[in-house]
């Protein structure tokens, strides 16, 4: 799961959020990294898909359920009514915390993989393009690297 700890150039900058439905019987969790299909949010087969941004909660616009009695995040399921929505930090420019496969090397680009509340970056899987490693530790060394996103919805190139 990633966690948003920034944007690439200032470390407590606010973000820009919007509300979108979870698509039809797909799962996603707050920290999920998700991108459109069909008008609406998913994090099924991610790799090389377009970024569209990371969950940050919210259900069926209660933005109040961020996480559940016990801390652990919000796992929501699209209906087909597509009545069911998260909030999603949309800003092309944050900065990430996300947990790796193997040691990154800094300034490479790589691929997310993994399912529901428990993605990562695949550095195993060679060169990719949706994130890009600006360091290659965090947290003491524990296996989570930061990343910022390459392959945005969003993102203007120069």
């Amino acid at each position: 799961m990633a966690d948003v700890i920034g944007t690439a150039s200032n470390s407590t900058a606010s973000f820009v959020t919007k509300e979108y439905p979870v698509a039809n019987g797909v799962t996603v969790t707050s920290g999920d990294v998700v991108y459109w299909a069909s008008g609406r949010v998913t994090n099924a087969t991610i790799a090389g898909a377009t970024i569209l941004g990371v969950v940050s909660g919210g259900q069926s616009q209660d933005l109040s359920n961020v996480a559940n009695s016990n801390g652990d995040p919000v796992a929501a399921t699209g209906n087909s009514a597509g009545t069911v929505t998260v909030l999603v930090v949309v800003d092309p420019s944050v900065k990430v915390a996300i947990s790796q496969n193997s040691a990154p090397t800094l300034g490479a680009r790589y691929n997310l993989s993994g399912s529901t509340g428990a993605q990562t970056v695949n550095v195993s899987g060679g060169a990719g393009t949706q994130v890009e490693c600006v360091a290659v530790s965090y947290k003491n060394n524990t296996g989570v690297g930061v990343y910022i996103f390459n392959k945005h919805e969003y993102k203007v190139s120069a």
